[in-house]
């Protein structure tokens, strides 16, 4: 499955860019916002998985879905310390 190889922010992003908001998505798909957001919890619910797993199927197709996330660098010897962390010490 597609969503299962996805962090739940890419799926969150991704029905956030199609659709304006994820509760917008569900009122659009005739789900309950709290059924979504559980899903997204990691909670099972075959209905809404489904739905979720062919909307990104269409972002992937469209072109929307990067199908990674962004991996921060934390590096402290390349990254400038923040001014707040700097006066801090």
């Amino acid at each position: 499955m597609l969503v299962q190889s996805l962090h739940r922010e890419d799926i969150k992003a991704a029905i956030r860019k199609r659709h304006g908001s994820v509760r917008k998505f569900a009122a659009k798909k005739g789900i309950k916002y709290q059924a979504l957001v559980d899903w997204l919890r990691d909670r099972p619910n075959a209905p809404v998985g489904k739905l979720v797993e062919a909307e990104m199927k269409r972002a992937r197709r469209d072109g929307q879905l990067a199908g990674e996330s962004i991996m921060l660098d934390h590096n402290s010897e390349t990254s400038e310390t923040h001014r707040q962390n700097a006066e801090a010490r």
